[in-house]
């Protein structure tokens, strides 16, 4: 074989090579990608209702378990009206004062790994469970919610038969002697909770800090009314929403306050076993 032949024939066995590697590059790349990928989860809402959860819309801390709604009125055609958001008819305190609420893990389902330290939620999805929180401005690329120390906060259902303290069940008397109906009232028995959550924005390149500010100083206003137990009207204390993070491809608006994500309910059926409080 001439010297020019094995050259030939060398270059060729390095392509052949060189290829190869690249291909295996390329299948690695795609398992990586697919194959070792986590199954998208869904939207975080929709599993929690799959699982019983209403939305909590607005975050109110009022959702919280052993605490008395009424989701429904009569309407003026004869038939109940069903509240968009429940109303809070008594407090846990008035109506279990002995029960003590418990909390545990909260995983989200179809996503990888046992717990979750964090939850956040995109603004796909924000924009359907909180719509007043969507930023309209155009500086913003993207923009999500991320909540602290996300779990369950639950009562034993075991616990709750025949505990409906006396105050709760006079109160609930009176409401249906005028026309209620016992059906409209529910008791919460667990909800997922936080210790307070993130609002992070993402601006788009080239975005001036004067813009940046105006935009700012809207979401911290929408983020105080939310944090401010929701739909209450308290006046909104100074300090809620803070500035974590601010410059030019990110700000972070945070508040510790407490709140509710979600919450389970179950109808309330007074008894005649209740204390004498």
């Amino acid at each position: 074989m001439s010297p020019s032949s094995s050259k030939r024939k060398a270059l060729r066995d390095f392509f052949k090579a060189a290829v190869g590697v690249l291909v295996l590059l390329g299948a690695f790349w795609l398992y990586t990608k697919y194959a070792m990928k986590p199954n998208p989860v869904k939207d975080v809402f929709q599993i929690l209702s799959e699982q019983g959860y209403s939305a909590n819309i607005g975050f109110a801390d009022d959702f919280e378990p052993g605490n008395v709604i009424q989701i429904a009125e009569g309407g003026v055609d004869g038939h109940d009206r069903v509240f968009a958001t429940p109303l809070t008819f008594m407090w846990a305190s008035d109506c279990f004062p002995a029960i003590k609420t418990r909390d545990s893990t909260f995983v989200v389902p179809e996503s990888q790994g046992t717990s979750s330290a964090s939850l956040t939620i995109d603004a796909a999805a924000m924009s359907r469970f909180v719509p007043s929180l969507n930023v309209g401005s155009t500086a913003v690329a993207d923009f999500a919610i991320r909540f602290a120390n996300p779990r369950v906060r639950t009562i034993p259902r075991g616990e709750l038969s025949g505990s409906l303290s006396t105050k709760c069940v006079r109160a609930l008397d009176r409401e249906i002697s005028t026309g209620d109906k016992v059906e409209w009232f529910q008791v919460i028995v667990e909800s997922v909770v936080a210790d307070g959550f993130s609002f992070e924005m993402t601006w788009k390149a080239g975005t001036s800090a004067d813009v940046r500010r105006s935009v700012v100083e809207d979401t911290s206003g929408k983020l105080s009314r939310l944090a401010d137990k929701g739909t209450s009207n308290a006046i909104i204390p100074a300090g809620v929403v803070r500035v974590a993070q601010d410059d030019h491809q990110k700000t972070v608006l945070a508040t510790d306050r407490p709140v509710v994500i979600a919450y389970r309910s179950r109808p309330i059926m007074p008894t005649p076993e209740t204390d004498s409080r």
